[in-house]
């Protein structure tokens, strides 16, 4: 691969074809600057702009095209050390409805930006926290616990989905699956899918959503638009053997689309494989 920036877009395209062949493995930090603190990628390049004058434009179109965390891989460093102390983004130690409190929070999206979106379970609403805000922003429900399109019953967890820009919302005891805009001035949502008692729900890059069901003791793969879904995790009835869950809640999907689930009364995780007829024990 080329190490010297050629000032000449066909050229330029040409050169980094071979990018996508590359292994993707994870190097060790260079000798000597293993003990460097971390910085953002913005200042990691700012020694390089007199070399090459477009790379903070290259910087911001490589964060743009992340459409997901997947797309990132993290090193941590082996001697990496973490903060004696936690710091409090959002809420207080009292529960409560105001702007500035929480109340049972069962779930949180961090945004590129870091504003934290919060599945604020007892209050019946969406809230989101900007780093450094004492107060966070209602961004769906917040009308009370209720049924209508602009109200939740307890939601449990919450995307965003960043090629729509809307929430998705588990909107758990209303038995539904909601989208919410994020549109300014947008006061209510529309159901994506209903007859679901869902805890938890991840996507994929691909856009594929799935949806954990703790009544029918399975997960499911939905395409938007598709109301009926493929089972890829469970769907044996309520047990504790290999193809069975019992009460999944929060799920994770992998770049091989494989599905670890969180398995409530079978206190473990339990990873599932695309295509795969039952789970593989990967913690309890």
């Amino acid at each position: 691969m080329a190490s010297k920036y050629v000032n000449n877009e066909s050229k330029h395209t040409q050169r980094f074809a071979d990018i996508p062949g590359e292994p993707r493995r994870m190097l060790g930090p260079i000798q000597g600057y293993d003990k460097m603190p971390l910085v953002s990628l913005e200042q990691a390049v700012e020694p390089l702009v007199s070399y090459v004058p477009d790379v903070k434009r290259m910087v911001w179109t490589v964060k743009q095209n992340c459409g997901s965390p997947a797309d990132v891989v993290l090193h941590i460093l082996a001697n990496a050390q973490w903060a004696p102390n936690g710091v409090t983004v959002a809420g207080r130690r009292e529960a409560g409805n105001t702007t500035d409190r929480l109340s049972k929070p069962y779930s949180l999206f961090i945004t590129n930006d870091q504003t934290v979106v919060i599945a604020d379970t007892d209050n019946h609403r969406i809230i989101q926290w900007k780093i450094g805000d004492p107060n966070g922003q209602v961004v769906a429900g917040g009308h009370g616990k209720g049924n209508g399109l602009d109200q939740l019953n307890c939601p449990t967890d919450v995307l965003i989905d960043k090629d729509t820009d809307s929430l998705i919302i588990c909107d758990r005891w209303n038995r539904r699956v909601m989208r919410w805009s994020r549109q300014s001035g947008t006061s209510r949502g529309e159901i994506l899918f209903d007859n679901i008692l869902c805890w938890g729900l991840t996507m994929d890059d691909q856009r594929y959503l799935y949806i954990s069901d703790n009544e029918k003791h399975e997960v499911r793969r939905y395409q938007i638009g598709d109301k009926n879904g493929t089972i890829v995790a469970g769907g044996y009835g309520k047990g504790s053997a290999l193809n069975q869950l019992s009460e999944p809640r929060h799920i994770f999907v992998d770049r091989q689309q494989a599905v670890y689930v969180s398995d409530k009364n079978n206190h473990r995780v339990v990873k599932w494989n695309k295509g795969a007829k039952e789970g593989i024990i990967v913690a309890g």
